[in-house]
């Protein structure tokens, strides 16, 4: 928990600040790229990291990510104090790279919690995990809010910040003890293989339910993670300060994560299934709540209600998904998981500015709707047919 603290810290502050350097940098049309950078790269990087962890070691892999997070952090430091313009942009960019190793890392957190819980635990070990970007949520924008003019260069003191957290990410990966997982099966599907038996990637990943269930996630997480990174481009094109971006941002983090203290066990009291299809409609209502008009009150809101449907939605989806694959074949079934569902987020993310430019804050309020309502519709399919 406190590992994801720390590492997700990082990419708030990327998501408080990188669209509005860039956008200072280089103009809207580009503001989203760092953050989309960060999420594709993470996407690559997922297929390999379980692997590496499974070969060396999921505490040393974990560690080489967090070093890399400090190296790409460096950079995205190097180029808002030093450089300007396109050269600094580039520079800014190339650091998203090695922060997308380090967040694929940070990303396989809530399925190593599952290994190292007993399967009755495991929606709540998820949720706990994810409980610890409660700290992050409040600490990484507000302090970012602060460190940005703690230098000379603004924003500059904002990525001084991220190398701090990263240290503390390191820290934190140090002193937990991977190998203390219980020994008993975490899978509670009928059609799963014996402990002791691999089966081919696409056996597994190829059946209708899971195929759905990655879609769902991809869903709820790109669904979120775009209105969330075209927000403060939005607000500041309709006249809203940083630090009035940077406060719906907080409220956005904190509906993601406060939930995360009782999600798990309402996820154990309603279902997997239900739960999921319950946290859909909030996301959608959330979405839809940004047509009513172009307020501050409407941003901060509506961006608040579309983090907590973002919680109720993934959770479940991520606690469903673990029952596919036995502990023997997590490392590549996760690992495809995580490529399909960071790859469509980061893909999403690093075109939202482009298409907000293109079609306007309303318009793009609309579009997200509707791909978050197909994940409605196809979570309560998967309900009737599962629940």
């Amino acid at each position: 928990s406190c590992g994801w603290c720390f590492g997700v810290a990082a990419p708030f502050v990327q998501i408080s600040t990188s669209a509005v350097v860039a956008q200072e940098l280089v103009g809207t049309e580009y503001a989203t790229v760092p953050l989309g950078v960060i999420m594709v790269v993470s996407a690559f990087s997922a297929g390999t990291v379980p692997m590496l962890s499974e070969r060396y070691g999921t505490q040393r892999v974990y560690l080489s990510g967090a070093l890399l997070g400090l190296f790409g952090a460096t950079l995205c430091f190097s180029a808002v104090q030093w450089l300007e313009g396109s050269t600094a942009f580039a520079l800014f960019v190339a650091g998203s790279f090695p922060q997308g190793i380090t967040y694929a890392c940070i990303n396989g957190f809530r399925f190593t919690a599952v290994q190292l819980s007993t399967t009755d635990f495991a929606p709540k070990a998820i949720s706990l995990v994810i409980a610890g970007g409660i700290f992050a949520s409040v600490a990484g924008p507000l302090v970012a809010l602060w460190s940005r003019t703690a230098l000379e260069v603004n924003f500059a003191g904002a990525y001084l910040h991220v190398m701090v957290l990263y240290v503390f990410l390191f820290i934190s990966i140090y002193f937990i003890d991977f190998s203390k997982a219980p020994s008993k099966q975490h899978n509670t599907d009928p059609e799963k293989a014996t402990p002791v038996e691999k089966r081919p990637l696409f056996a597994i990943v190829g059946r209708r339910k899971v195929l759905a269930v990655i879609a769902l996630q991809a869903i709820s997480y790109s669904g979120m993670a775009a209105l969330m990174s075209a927000l403060p481009p939005a607000m500041i094109l309709d006249g809203f300060s940083f630090n009035q971006s940077t406060f719906a941002i907080v409220a956005h983090m904190l509906g993601m994560f406060v939930p995360s203290l009782f999600s798990g066990d309402l996820v154990a009291k309603f279902g997997k299934y239900r739960f999921m299809v319950f946290g859909f409609l909030i996301l959608l209502l959330g979405s839809l709540l940004f047509l009513v008009n172009r307020s501050l009150e409407i941003y901060i809101i509506g961006i608040l209600i579309v983090g907590i449907g973002w919680n109720f939605s993934f959770v479940p989806a991520s606690a469903i998904f673990a029952t596919f694959f036995t502990p023997a074949e997590k490392s590549y079934v996760v690992s495809f998981n995580e490529f399909i569902v960071i790859g469509i987020l980061g893909i999403v993310i690093a075109s939202s500015a482009t298409i907000l430019n293109a079609l306007g804050w309303v318009n793009f309020t609309v579009v997200f709707s509707v791909y978050v309502g197909i994940g409605l519709v196809l979570s309560s399919i998967e309900c009737m047919l599962n629940d």
